[in-house]
């Protein structure tokens, strides 16, 4: 396993890929907050 974000000793209840056509229907939006917050998640230099 790699690049999963979870604490660890926490259990995994169910793991499985995102198929697009597996998610919602229509448009999906989210709000700018997430993207804000996230903007240097993956940053090594953080």
């Amino acid at each position: 396993m790699s690049d999963l974000d979870a604490v660890v000793g926490t259990k995994i209840y169910d793991l499985s890929p995102f198929f697009t056509e597996m998610g919602p229907r229509g448009a999906v939006h989210q709000p700018a907050w997430p993207g804000q917050m996230l903007m240097n998640y993956w940053d090594d230099k953080v």
